[in-house]
């Protein structure tokens, strides 16, 4: 199994950038879904580099959904 690297993992970090739990669940739903956005462009474009990173559900899950889309 591979893992993510360093780089991989900072984009990931990135993309919630100060940004906790609790802070999260206060903010709106139309704010909320720009984090979620975000965080899931960044693990679609992961899941495409490197797909051996992943369970093969996630990755299998992902296809699926842009299949349907």
């Amino acid at each position: 199994m591979s893992f993510l690297t360093t780089e991989q993992r900072e984009r990931i970090k990135a993309c919630w950038s100060g940004m906790r739990a609790d802070l999260f669940l206060e903010l709106p739903e139309r704010r909320q879904n720009v984090f979620i956005d975000k965080l899931d462009e960044v693990v679609l474009e992961l899941i495409k580099e490197n797909p051996d990173a992943f369970r093969g559900s996630v990755v299998q899950r992902v296809y699926m959904k842009r299949r349907i889309a």
